[in-house]
């Protein structure tokens, strides 16, 4: 291990049972365990503590030694007195010490899994699964970064009411749903509609108009190639109809805006991603992007499409286990996270769909922040649609009508309803 970093634990780790031993009540409620500690002084005082507070006694130098006569009094004594005026860092030092003992976990079960590897008889997926597992396992236990004090979200919330810093990461340019609905970090927006009504052309919509806002956007695409899926975007960038893009078959001043609007996509802002599997491939994904420049919407087409990761009693779990695991990405992550449901047969039935037509819509319902309801009150040919904001928990709901052209990947309002 890296000697600064070993010298850093080893004083978080001293520093830490000094605050404790001056009866910092703050220091036992860090979610550590012994087994963190790699300082073997340290490690039976803590152990100590914590077999004190069994007990409901407080953990100081007299109690201490009456419960481990083995420890040396002498040396406790020199870090309490190191860790005077230390008090309010005992937070930080655990956090130093947990994430130190996750780097030590995270290396010995490498060793583990490169030990599995060298097995020729085991197949290469029960090695993948395998490491996905233990290594997920790893990530939930992780200190937590989404704590904090009543103080502190206070004050939090107070200067974001104050200064205006409550903003959205990508608006729809529809005045009317934008003055209702706000598409921020933490959020999961969830768009249900009947095949071929245009679901993926409103998310790509919505992504599309984050890119032109500057975010960094990772676009997950369970029903389409990475081509169709840029073909789409260029379509919607250039006003050449798809079709003329997929086949080829394009004019010489089609080929022209095609170049164009191929042009004026910013690559270097967001992510294809073809292959996931699970919501928590989708979970590696955008951590992965967050760490390689950033990220700020994650849009998945569509959430039926994803499998739970693990063996559930019916589809209905397999759902519930998908989508909360993408609200909890969103507030992991703290950024929107769109996605799209099928509808269920009996929606056709209905003259509008209802939030109870989202296929297996108990949990989707549930953790959705969100749900858009979009609608071809005719024929699928004609170009109107029906947009029901059916759910918002943070704002007013109702409905407004659209003009799409599928062709063009393009939605537009038509000025004569709005939220009500």
């Amino acid at each position: 291990m890296n000697n600064g970093l070993s010298a850093a634990t080893a004083r978080s780790e001293q520093r830490f049972i000094g605050c404790l031993l001056n009866d910092d009540a703050r220091a036992l409620d860090s979610g550590l365990k012994a087994a963190d500690f790699t300082d073997g002084f340290c490690r039976r005082v803590f152990s100590a503590a914590l077999t004190l507070e069994e007990r409901g006694q407080t953990c100081d130098l007299v109690t201490l030694t009456d419960t481990a006569p083995d420890i040396d009094a002498s040396a406790a004594v020199d870090l309490t007195t190191q860790a005077v005026g230390c008090g309010a860092l005992a937070g930080q030092y655990a956090l130093t010490i947990k994430t130190a003992a996750q780097r030590r976990a995270v290396a010995a079960e490498c060793l583990n899994l490169a030990r599995d590897a060298q097995d020729a008889d085991k197949p290469l997926s029960e090695l993948l699964d395998t490491a996905r597992t233990r290594l997920d396992a790893l990530a939930g236990d992780l200190p937590s970064s989404g704590t904090v004090s009543g103080t502190d979200a206070l004050c939090g919330f107070y200067a974001r009411l104050v200064g205006g810093t409550v903003e959205p990461v990508v608006q729809s340019g529809f005045h009317r749903l934008d003055a209702s609905l706000c598409i921020a970090g933490g959020k999961l927006i969830v768009i249900g509609a009947r095949p071929s009504v245009g679901k993926s052309a409103l998310l790509l919509h919505l992504a599309m108009n984050a890119l032109d806002a500057g975010r960094r956007v990772l676009l997950v695409s369970l029903e389409m190639g990475a081509d169709e899926l840029i073909g789409r975007m260029v379509a919607r960038q250039s006003g050449v109809s798809v079709q003329a893009i997929s086949t080829h078959r394009l004019t010489e001043t089609e080929l022209g805006r095609v170049v164009e609007g191929f042009s004026l996509l910013p690559g270097d802002r967001f992510t294809v991603c073809t292959t996931a599997r699970t919501a928590a491939d989708v979970r590696r994904e955008a951590l992965r992007m967050r760490a390689n420049g950033g990220l700020d919407l994650v849009v998945v087409d569509y959430l039926q499409l994803l499998e739970a990761g693990r063996k559930t009693s019916n589809r209905v779990e397999a759902v519930g286990i998908i989508s909360r695991t993408l609200k909890l990405l969103a507030v992991e992550l703290n950024i929107p996270v769109l996605t799209a449901s099928q509808l269920s047969r009996a929606s056709e039935r209905n003259d509008a769909p209802r939030l109870s037509d989202l296929r297996e819509s108990g949990s989707i319902e549930q953790d959705a922040d969100a749900v858009l309801l979009l609608h071809a009150a005719n024929e699928k040919e004609n170009p109107e649609r029906d947009l029901t904001l059916a759910k918002n928990r943070q704002g007013r709901c109702g409905g407004f009508k659209l003009l799409f052209s599928g062709e063009r990947m393009l939605f537009s309002t038509i000025e004569d309803g709005g939220l009500q």
